[in-house]
């Protein structure tokens, strides 16, 4: 599969941060969205988790092929910044760091202000946070994506 081509044809100033979530967690949540979004709301069956497993190895997903995704992003490196979720998911103070070199955009002057501003971001976007009763905008006011789903 070749790199779309928003990538392809990027300026070679453009940054790109690609997310890989382990294969196996991938083919679940895949599996989980499917029946609970699609499946559920047509009146089908649930998929089950053999069903969506075959149809994983024999690459076929809305997505394209998973390895051949993956991979054709890993061979450009020099603009791809290759994040992957589960070590995110451990470290994600490590992961804002690498993000704000990889960009070239410090937060402040002094290695204190970097720590303060890592932390903020990290708290900023903790699952806890984003998912929380207050909605994405803080105010309980709920997105147009929110109300239509």
């Amino acid at each position: 599969m070749a790199l779309p081509r928003y990538i392809v044809t990027a300026p070679a100033r453009c940054k790109i941060v690609y997310v890989c979530r382990d294969p196996n967690d991938t083919l679940v949540s895949f599996c989980d969205f499917r029946n609970k979004q699609l499946r559920a709301r047509q009146g089908q069956e649930p998929l089950d988790v053999e069903a969506a497993n075959d149809f994983f190895i024999d690459d076929v997903s809305p997505f394209g092929p998973y390895w051949d995704h993956v991979l054709a992003h890993l061979a450009c490196l020099d603009r791809v910044l290759f994040f992957r979720y589960e070590e995110m998911w451990r470290d994600p103070a490590a992961h804002v760091r690498r993000l704000v070199e990889f960009v070239g955009l410090p937060f402040g002057a002094g290695e204190e202000e970097d720590y303060a501003a890592v932390d903020t971001v990290v708290r900023l976007c903790s699952f806890e946070r984003m998912s929380g009763a207050g909605g994405v905008h803080g105010d309980g006011s709920a997105s147009a994506h929110q109300r239509r789903y």
